[in-house]
């Protein structure tokens, strides 16, 4: 999924689907499914979020979510 984010970024058009959220969520090992649930519904219903955690590299990604579903950043 790393190699085809990086062709996305190139394309500001492009929409990530639901699929994609679940998969980015799954790979950083979110133990807890409430927490999961919560950050997936988040990110689908904000696009520009969504594309802003996808251009992290994955290791920044969990606290700029964090963030993000804390409201205090997106």
């Amino acid at each position: 999924m790393e190699d085809r984010n990086k062709i996305l970024r190139r394309n500001p058009n492009y929409t990530y689907t639901e699929a994609d959220i679940y998969e980015m969520l799954t790979s950083m090992n979110i133990a807890d499914e409430n927490l999961l649930d919560q950050c997936y519904d988040f990110l689908c219903g904000n696009p520009t979020c969504t594309k802003r955690l996808m251009g992290l590299p994955p290791h920044k990604r969990w606290n700029k979510l964090w963030k993000m579903i804390s409201g205090g950043d997106c």
